[in-house]
């Protein structure tokens, strides 16, 4: 896995992660 490729999964998931916290 490139260094590219793990950051932006690191963001996808932190985006959903965010998103939980935000689902009631």
């Amino acid at each position: 896995i490139s260094a590219s490729e793990r950051k932006r999964i690191t963001s996808i998931i932190e985006d959903s992660s965010i998103y939980n916290e935000q689902d009631p």
